[in-house]
C-alpha cells in the first residue's frame, strides 16, 4: 500500500499544458446522444491523453489548452485555441 500511495502522492493535484488532438471517437446512445472522446498529444510524453468532452465537438488538428488531475486523470477543463490548417494532399481526399 505505501509503495502504491507513494506513486500516486508525488503527481500534482492539477496540471495545466496546450496540446494537439490527435483522435476523437463517440461512444454510447444515451439521452443526451453520444459521448464524444479526445486523444491529446501533450508533446512530452510518448502517450496521448484520452478525455471524455461530454458534448463538445473538438476536431482532430485543434490545439486545445487543457486543465487535468493527474491523480484522477480527470479532466477539469478542455478549450479549444486553433485549428491547424488542414495539409494541402489530406484536403483532396
Amino acid at each position: 500500500f505505501a509503495r502504491a500511495y507513494g506513486r500516486w502522492a508525488h503527481l500534482p493535484r492539477s496540471v495545466e499544458f496546450d496540446g494537439l488532438v490527435v483522435r476523437q471517437w463517440q461512444l454510447g446512445n444515451g439521452e443526451d446522444g453520444p459521448d464524444n472522446y479526445v486523444a491529446v498529444d501533450d508533446g512530452a510524453s510518448a502517450q496521448a491523453w484520452a478525455f471524455n468532452v461530454g458534448n463538445k465537438q473538438l476536431t482532430t488538428g485543434t490545439i486545445v489548452h487543457v486543465h487535468v488531475n493527474p491523480r484522477l486523470n480527470k479532466l477539469l477543463s478542455i478549450e479549444p485555441v486553433r485549428q491547424l490548417p488542414v495539409a494541402p494532399l489530406l484536403a483532396e481526399i
